[in-house]
């Protein structure tokens, strides 16, 4: 999922352009869908919609370049959704025409993924804005989203933040397997310039999807509604320090006190059979009994 042009962009000074440089992108056609994890799958939804023969477009239409992808530290992420997710396997970090920045980042386990983009220089357009806080519209992509693998899913929450103008909507839904997801496609505006043209739209948009047995909305709906733009890089790389030394005691703790205890294991591809419980924790099962 790529945003459309920005026709409505309100210009404001230019942060420090990041030192990566955008390049021409590459073809997209004949892309055929193969066996894939179901992670994989289901991240196809957020490719970028309108490939071409000669170009990648957006949703718009409009040709656009962008940097290859970059795999950066979790603590140079544009984003503080990293330390609210305890178990991240990867970063990744791409630029657009110079000035939006793209982020990805992968859940350990194939647990799911969220794509981010935020504008440095501008707002996204009032047609954007339009698609990210319509409920009919975030139903349909939720549908998209999980393709194959969608049974159901709860009425949509709205995504509030308390701090800032936001926007969008949040879900619980059943896929095959047994597992739940929660599926939002929300929208946040950081910046305020002082001028009275401001259009009053987004500059930040993310597509966030987490899949498990166990997948709880309200574990995830305050990290949506906690959503900042990482000002401090170094107070942000210390906490996520703090955080994994803390996580790492504690599984230290849980390891050597349940090492020779026997649990029902149901694996992430739903398989259930018995084995130690320090075991089945360390490939991400779930103990069931």
């Amino acid at each position: 999922m790529m945003l459309d042009d920005r026709k409505n962009v309100v210009s404001r000074t230019l942060s420090p352009e990041p030192n990566i440089r955008p390049k021409a992108a590459v073809r997209c056609e004949g892309r055929t869908r193969g066996p894939a994890s179901v992670a994989l799958t289901l991240f196809l939804s957020l490719s970028i919609a309108g490939c071409q023969t000669d170009a990648t477009r957006d949703s718009s239409g409009a040709i656009v370049q962008l940097s290859d992808w970059q795999e950066i530290q979790h603590y140079e992420a544009d984003l503080n959704i990293p330390l609210a997710i305890n178990r991240i396997r990867k970063v990744e970090k791409r630029i657009r025409d110079n000035s939006v920045v793209h982020n990805r980042v992968y859940f350990d386990f194939d647990r799911g993924i969220y794509f981010s983009e935020r504008l440095y220089d501008g707002f996204f357009g009032e047609t954007s804005h339009m698609k990210l806080t319509d409920f009919d519209r975030f139903v349909s992509y939720v549908k998209k989203d999980l393709g194959d693998y969608y049974v159901g899913h709860e009425t949509p929450q709205k995504v509030t933040h308390p701090r800032y103008t936001s926007g969008g909507f949040v879900t619980t839904a059943d896929i095959f397997g047994g597992k739940k997801c929660i599926v939002a496609r929300t929208g946040y505006k950081f910046s305020e310039p002082s001028y009275d043209n401001d259009p009053g739209t987004f500059d930040t948009v993310v597509f966030f999807r987490y899949c498990d047995f166990d997948a709880r909305l309200d574990a995830i709906l305050p990290i949506l509604q906690g959503v900042e733009v990482v000002e401090d890089r170094s107070e942000f790389r210390a906490a996520l320090d703090e955080r994994r030394a803390a996580m790492k005691e504690s599984n230290s703790s849980t390891s050597s006190e349940s090492a020779d205890t026997y649990v029902t294991c149901r694996s992430r591809f739903g398989l259930v059979s018995t084995m130690k419980e320090q075991v089945c924790r360390s490939f991400g099962g779930q103990v069931v009994r």
